[in-house]
């Protein structure tokens, strides 16, 4: 076996013993880079794959995202906006560029424009509009509210809680011209003839309803459920909602045809009697105060006003005003006839109104007494209404029970 003999390298290396040699040779011709120039007798090396770069799923969805964009490219089109990008100007069309295209407002013939909502400013430039129609309902209830009636205006069929056509614009209750009382007549100002014929015609067949459904006898049926429909409708919520007439009475519901008499074009034109509105079209805080079978001075009025605050640990906010009596003065005729609304439908200019056509009208100490708001004029209507008043020990009789004190909430 010939023996191996090593060659002395031609740099210095540490002493090695023959098989550290030999496993130095073989780990140096393993990890030897192939020269430029192979060797013949060995075999040609295979050539490597270059392996494709991955690309990611954006990538391979979108390619157009890999690619660099081009100095030469042209800019991205208009219509992907970046939330940064400013809206831009919707384009107007030729005709509705130009401002003068738009019809202006015209006014009435009567110079009162039109509002959007149909309504009209006050119950003064309702009665100057030709087409303003009244309606007067009679022998009702003479507690009702405005409430009450704006709560059986029309709806609309499309939309809950929408109001339809048959809107009005004001109720003004009929009252005795001297004393304030209030007869249980009704007037209702609407802005149009239609809207009158479409409120008239739903308050008929609400009546005909509670008619045909409110029991009046042993032998009548029961009282439609909650959620009883009839065509549609649900007949116990128009029950509850309908309070102007009981059903066991007739409906008088008629127009008031123009021409409009004195008392009814001064009653429309104020929005009210002058003891209620003042002329300011608004009279919601003041409060009719009488007392059966007695006048009461300003004086002790005061004094049982004042000391029933102390009683009571508030005393009551008074408005500007405070307290203040009626006035006995002379009335026409017509105005004494209409306490009781019968000249409400008269037409035309009240005639003969002289001295012998003029009588004498007594108020029973009546006061119409002035609160801060609504809300202190109703509280005082509910503390004082049908209660004893007090009295002195002078004025008071022996075995009869004290006076009733009457209170109403003027609107």
């Amino acid at each position: 076996m010939p023996q191996l003999q090593l060659r002395t390298p031609q740099f210095h290396l540490p002493a090695r013993t023959a098989p550290q040699w030999r496993q130095t040779l073989r780990l140096h011709s393993k990890t030897t880079i192939p020269t430029t120039q192979p060797n013949p007798r060995s075999p040609s090396p295979s050539p490597q794959r270059t392996s494709a770069p991955q690309l990611s799923l954006l990538e391979e969805l979108f390619p157009e995202t890999s690619k660099p964009p081009s100095p030469t490219s042209t800019p991205p089109s208009r219509n992907r906006h970046s939330p940064d990008d400013p809206i831009p100007p919707l384009p107007l069309s030729p005709d509705l560029s130009d401002t003068t295209s738009f019809p202006l407002p015209q006014p009435s013939q009567h110079g009162i424009p039109r509002r959007r909502s149909g309504r009209i400013g006050n119950s003064a430039e309702a009665l100057q509009r030709k087409e303003t129609t009244i309606l007067i309902l009679r022998n009702a209830s003479r507690a009702l509210d405005e409430s009450d009636f704006k709560r059986i205006v029309p709806r609309g069929k499309h939309i809950e809680g929408w109001v339809g056509r048959g809107d009005f614009v004001k109720v003004i209750p009929i009252r005795d011209p001297v004393t304030m009382h209030a007869v249980g007549h009704y007037m209702l100002l609407f802005p149009s003839p239609a809207s009158a014929h479409a409120y008239q015609e739903h308050l008929v067949h609400l009546h005909r309803t509670a008619r045909t459904h409110t029991p009046r006898s042993v032998q009548s049926p029961i009282a439609p459920p909650p959620g009883y429909l009839v065509e549609g409708e649900d007949v116990y919520q128009l029950l509850q909602e309908y309070a102007l007439v009981p059903a066991s009475q007739r409906l008088s519901l008629k127009v008031l045809v123009p021409p409009y008499s004195t008392m009814v074009r001064s009653v429309v034109e104020k929005g009210g009697y002058g003891p209620v509105v003042d002329g300011e079209g608004e009279g919601r805080d003041k409060v009719l105060f009488w007392v059966d079978g007695f006048r009461p001075s300003m004086f002790l009025l005061r004094e049982v006003i004042a000391r029933d605050g102390r009683d009571r640990g508030l005393g009551w906010e008074l408005g500007g005003g405070g307290i203040t009596k009626l006035v006995e003065a002379p009335v026409a005729a017509a105005a004494a006839a209409a306490a009781s609304g019968a000249d409400v439908e008269g037409g035309g200019e009240d005639e003969g109104e002289g001295e012998s056509s003029r009588q004498t009208r007594r108020v029973a100490g009546r006061w119409v007494i002035r609160f801060k708001d609504e809300a202190e004029a109703r509280r005082f209507v509910r503390s004082w209404h049908r209660r004893p008043f007090p009295l002195h020990r002078d004025s008071a009789v022996y075995g009869e029970p004290p006076p009733l004190a009457n209170a109403e909430f003027l609107w």
